[in-house]
């Protein structure tokens, strides 16, 4: 029973970040030049802005929800930046000469 759960789990795991998030990430990269990074960077930035939006319209001012949640915000937020300026600095400065390919097929 776990076993089959995880393996949906991944399924559908594979299924949104194959199909569905990196046709959008190559598109961004396509259209607009945005490298992966400052694509990371706004994505973060829009996840932050909206939770400032939801706490400021479902919780009451000053209230101890509002400090808890202003306080998980900004540790999700700084985290993700973290993360970002930790896989910025650790690629490689040069592009490799051949793409990777994956073993899957596409």
């Amino acid at each position: 029973m776990a076993s089959r759960l995880v393996s949906t789990a991944r399924s559908v795991d594979d299924f949104i970040i194959d199909r569905m998030l990196q046709p959008a990430v190559n598109l961004v990269d396509w259209h607009l030049g945005l490298t992966l990074y400052t694509l990371a960077r706004v994505c973060a930035v829009l996840g932050a802005g909206a939770g400032l939006v939801w706490v400021h319209v479902f919780d009451a001012p000053l209230s101890s929800d509002f400090f808890q949640d202003i306080l998980c915000l900004g540790i999700m937020a700084g985290t993700a930046f973290l993360q970002i300026h930790t896989h910025e600095r650790h690629t490689p400065r040069r592009p490799t000469l051949a793409p990777t390919v994956r073993l899957t097929g596409l």
